[in-house]
């Protein structure tokens, strides 16, 4: 006889990344498996959830386990409703943690580069950056190897880099380093001898070829009256480890790129707007601050990048720094952005023109169920300083399947 079981399987608080076979997190209700991978299930009938990250369409089906077997087979066929690399967009996440925060055991130790592939993978990331910070600085450092992880592939690439985190520096803003050839600052042992501001770090970083940027970049940028219009004249709090320091270190050409999509958006963006419009070309990067901001899955806000000749590591960062990309939860797109045919990213992101008439060209699409459910419902009433704050949902026009397609000029729909 079977029975109906009520719960999550694998059982979760049974789990343990650094011994079991496979790494599955205890603070997920997912498991991720290749082809040929197992599952053990009792005896029993599921429903079994299958997808992999926001570019494929969520699917389930019924299984029945029966008992006295040791094993079976069940196929899964993963079903896309759009495929960017085929358009030559690829998917990045900057900041993504093996240790602290959600990770469990010991969070000084962490977990080894084999779980945060897997997540990487079953997420369809293409390009994912573990960052070693304070909790589990001396341990995880090892992995550092100033060259993409050996685990990498053609399709899915990790590295190892730094977010300083934890460190003297944090109040002025915590600050994501990439690219490095070398993680330990120059005369230092231990990460309190570092420097307590963060532009010598970033000035460090960047002499040996780094990419650098502010992590989570709302948080302390909370402005002191709530607002929820962009660009606004309300001063921030300047009381978090965000972009605080970043208002200083921009003017100096110290930072690449401002991280978005982990931060209610009046918070992180409204900063960012401003040097804009002073000048500034900072770029934004998506990132999830994996399993700390958000521990559900990797990628939940992450960055489409264009290299225009296939995945690589140094494509990614080129586009990055000319600002041939942009953020997203996954589910929706902006595709090819132009104005007057020349395209983001191009000569610096910049069309110098005299006054008149500009035509503005893109290939827009969005998923969405075609019923809004109840989960959608509530993300959709959600005000914009609560999770999850870059989701699709927030865009349907009432409960219908339509997303709105507008043109932001300073705060203002232009078209």
């Amino acid at each position: 006889m079977s029975k109906q079981l009520v719960g999550i399987y694998p059982l979760p608080s049974r789990r343990m990344a650094e011994t079991d076979r496979y790494p599955d997190f205890f603070f997920q209700p997912q498991v991720y498996r290749s082809g040929g991978e197992h599952v053990s299930l009792a005896p029993g009938n599921y429903k079994v959830t299958y997808t992999r990250g926001p570019e494929y369409i969520t699917q389930s089906l019924a299984l029945h386990v029966p008992g006295g077997v040791t094993t079976m087979k069940q196929a899964f066929h993963l079903k896309r409703w759009i495929n960017m690399a085929s358009l030559g967009w690829y998917s990045s996440d900057h900041h993504i943690h093996a240790a602290g925060c959600s990770h469990y055991e010991s969070p000084a130790e962490g977990v080894a580069p084999p779980a945060m592939f897997r997540q990487s993978l079953g997420e369809g990331v293409d390009m994912s950056t573990v960052l070693t910070w304070g909790p589990g600085w001396y341990n995880q450092k090892r992995y550092f190897t100033g060259a993409l992880n050996t685990l990498s592939t053609a399709a899915t690439l990790m590295r190892y880099d730094v977010e300083v985190s934890g460190f003297p520096s944090s109040h002025a803003g915590h600050i994501v380093l990439l690219n490095l050839k070398e993680d330990d600052y120059p005369g230092t042992d231990s990460i309190e001898q570092w420097p307590s501001w963060t532009k010598p770090v970033l000035a460090w970083a960047k002499k040996q070829g780094g990419l650098t940027g502010y992590a989570h970049s709302g948080w302390g940028l909370e402005p002191e009256h709530p607002v929820t219009t962009l660009p606004n004249y309300i001063l921030p709090k300047m009381d978090g480890i965000g972009a605080n320091e970043y208002i200083v270190t921009v003017t100096s050409g110290d930072v690449d790129f401002y991280s978005a999509g982990d931060t209610p958006a009046p918070w992180e963006l409204n900063m960012w707007y401003h040097t804009l419009n002073s000048g500034f070309r900072t770029r934004l990067s998506g990132e999830t601050d994996f399993p700390c901001i958000f521990d559900e899955r990797v990628g939940m806000a992450r960055s489409y990048f264009k290299t225009g000749n296939g995945l690589s590591y140094e494509g990614y960062l080129k586009a990055i720094k000319e600002g041939r990309s942009y953020v997203s939860d996954g589910r929706s797109h902006i595709i090819d952005f132009a104005v007057n045919k020349q395209e983001m990213g191009i000569r610096a992101s910049e069309l110098k023109m005299s006054a008149g008439t500009i035509h503005v060209t893109a290939k827009a699409t969005a998923w969405l169920s075609e019923q809004q459910d109840e989960a959608g419902a509530d993300i959709a009433k959600r005000p914009l300083t609560e999770m999850p704050y870059w989701n699709t949902e927030r865009a349907r026009v009432k409960t219908s399947r339509n997303v709105m397609v507008e043109l932001i000029v300073n705060g203002e729909s232009k078209a």
